[in-house]
């Protein structure tokens, strides 16, 4: 058995995967800067990912997003973004 504590093995787990999803490399750039798929960005949002970070030159997903031409997630990223003036 576990000894009880696949509970916290559980919790430990998520923490872990919510650092990973936020992960930010020297230049800033985290998983949802190099999301091309949608279902990617669902995942990511899922985890708590923060799909409005800033990389260091002031890029956001939505920003990377347009300048790939990846316009799926771009409308996801503005859908989810509804509230913030860039998707207007």
């Amino acid at each position: 058995g576990n000894g009880g504590n696949g509970s916290s093995v559980a919790k430990g787990g998520r923490g872990l995967l919510k650092r990973l999803v936020d992960k930010a490399n020297r230049q800033g750039i985290r998983p949802s800067h190099l999301a091309r798929d949608v279902r990617v960005l669902r995942l990511l949002d899922g985890h708590g990912a923060d799909l409005v970070a800033v990389d260091a030159t002031g890029r956001t997903p939505l920003f990377v997003a347009c300048a790939v031409d990846a316009a799926d997630c771009a409308s996801f990223l503005c859908e989810l973004l509804s509230h913030d003036d860039d998707c207007e």
